[in-house]
């Protein structure tokens, strides 16, 4: 019996869908992930499962996109 339930192809985790199993790198199971943005990345479960990896990456530029904006420009 395995200590981790493998991941089901079309489960959703969040704004990710389960596409495919990669091979891993010795480091742990590795998946391919839809993002909902429509993206699709390889990433390991366990960051999936533990809510460190929510998305594609677009999420991260989307939240921060205007942190530039409050800074003052001096000439």
């Amino acid at each position: 019996m395995s200590r981790h339930i493998p991941l089901l192809f079309g489960s959703r985790l969040g704004g990710l869908t389960v596409l495919a199993r990669t091979f891993g790198d010795g480091r742990g199971a590795k998946y391919y992930f839809k993002c909902a943005c429509g993206n699709t990345f390889v990433a390991h479960a366990a960051e999936v499962r533990r809510g460190k990896r929510k998305s594609c990456g677009c999420r991260y530029k989307r939240e921060n996109s205007d942190v530039g904006d409050t800074i003052p420009r001096y000439r």
